[in-house]
C-alpha cells in the first residue's frame, strides 16, 4: 500500500489528490486500486494483468518519480515471475515494464520489504531489505538501494552486528524510515522468519548519514514477541512520529489480531490496539494520524478484502499477556 502525495516535481499539488493506492497481489488479479481517506472510498484502475504474467507475490514495492517526475510504484520480480520489473504511473494510471537493473538479482527476492523516503523526507530512493531464493523462509540479509528515476542502484551490505549479532536470514519482516536515528534518520528492519522457522523479534537499523548498521536492538529495542507476516508503516499522533506493526503470525503458527508501535519517547514498542481481524501476510502505510492496513490472508492463501485502521492506545500493553502466559 502506497500513499500517493498528489506532489512533485511538475508542482501539481493539492491537498485532495493525496490518497492510498493497493498495487496487485496474490488472488487480485493485478487489481490497482486507489483509496480517498477523505470519502473513505475506492476507485478501480488499470489492472497489472496488462503486463502477462502479473507479479502475484511482490510483498511491497518502491514508491517515488521516474525519470519525467511522473509518481510511480515499482513491483519487482518475486522469484516466480522474473527478469523485469512492473510499474505503474500514478499520473496516467497505467502499467509499463522497466529492465531488472544491474545491481540487482534478476530472480528477484521473495518476501522481501521495502522502505520508499519519497514520502518521508522528499528524497526519490528506496531500501529494499531481506528475502528468499525461492517461496519460503527468509534466504538472505541485504539491504539494496534503489533509484526510481534512473532504474539504478547499489548493493548496501548485509545486515550484521558485530557486538549484538542479528546474523539470521529474514523475510516477510518489517521495515521502516525512523526520523530519530543517528543525524538523518535510519531504514530500520524488525522480526520475520527465516528458512529454518525460526521467528525473530530482533530490530535493526542502517543510519543514513553514516552508511553504518546500528547493532541490533540498539535502537528500537526487540519487538514485543516473536512476528512474522505483518503489516508495518507509520503515524504521526500528537506530533510525534510513530512506527507500526499489524497482525501477522506468532513463533507457534497462530495469528496475531494484535498490533503493536514505537516512538522516539515510547521506551521501545508497546502493544497496540486489537485488531477487527486475525490476518497475515497484509501491507500497511500511513496517511496522517492514521495508519491503514489493507488485505491479507485468513490463513494459507484465503485471502481477504478487509482495510482496518488504527489509533494509538496508550495503555494497551498494560492490558495484553506476555505470549507466555496467553489464550487465544
Amino acid at each position: 500500500m502506497f500513499r500517493e502525495n498528489g506532489i512533485n516535481n511538475k508542482g501539481q499539488a493539492g491537498r485532495n489528490q493525496e490518497a492510498e493506492i493497493a498495487a496487485g497481489g496474490y488472488g487480485s488479479q493485478g487489481a490497482t486500486q486507489r483509496f480517498d481517506p477523505d470519502s473513505a472510498t475506492w476507485s478501480v484502475h488499470e489492472p497489472e494483468t496488462v503486463i502477462t504474467p502479473p507479479i502475484e507475490y511482490p510483498v511491497d514495492g518502491c514508491y517515488g518519480l521516474n525519470d519525467v517526475d511522473d509518481e510511480i510504484i515499482v513491483l519487482f520480480p518475486d522469484t516466480l515471475v522474473t527478469d523485469s520489473l512492473h510499474i505503474f504511473n500514478i499520473d496516467s494510471r497505467s502499467w509499463y515494464t522497466e529492465p531488472v537493473p544491474g545491481f540487482y538479482p534478476e530472480e528477484g527476492r521473495w518476501g522481501q520489504d521495502i522502505v520508499s523516503l519519497y514520502s518521508h523526507t522528499g528524497e526519490n530512493v528506496c531500501y529494499l531489505s531481506g528475502g528468499a531464493l525461492r517461496p519460503g523462509g527468509g534466504q538472505t540479509r541485504d539491504l539494496w538501494e534503489y533509484h526510481p528515476d534512473t532504474n539504478n542502484g547499489l548493493y548496501v551490505g548485509p545486515w550484521y552486528s558485530p557486538t549484538v549479532p542479528f546474523t539470521r536470514v529474514f523475510n516477510f519482516h518489517a521495515s521502516w524510515y525512523v526520523p530519530w536515528i543517528g543525524t538523518g534518520g535510519g531504514i530500520c528492519v524488525g522480526g520475520g522468519a527465516d528458512h529454518n522457522h525460526q521467528i525473530m523479534t530482533s530490530t535493526q537499523c542502517f543510519d543514513l548519514d553514516s552508511r553504518t548498521f546500528n547493532p541490533a536492538n540498539s535502537d528500537l529495542g526487540p519487538l514485543p514477541e516473536p512476528w512474522w507476516g505483518m503489516a508495518d508503516g507509520w503515524a504521526i499522533r500528537n506530533g510525534q512520529y510513530e512506527i507500526w506493526i499489524a497482525n501477522g503470525v506468532a513463533q507457534d503458527g497462530t495469528l496475531l489480531p494484535y498490533s503493536a508501535y514505537a516512538s522516539e519517547t515510547s521506551g521501545g514498542f508497546q502493544y497496540g490496539p486489537k485488531m477487527a481481524v486475525a490476518l497475515y501476510r497484509g501491507e500497511g502505510d500511513g496517511f496522517f494520524d492514521t495508519f491503514y492496513t489493507v488485505g491479507g490472508s485468513a490463513g494459507g492463501f484465503w485471502y481477504i478484502k478487509h482495510n482496518q485502521f488504527l489509533e494509538q492506545c496508550p495503555e494497551c500493553h498494560n492490558i495484553y499477556l506476555p505470549l507466555t502466559l496467553r489464550e487465544y
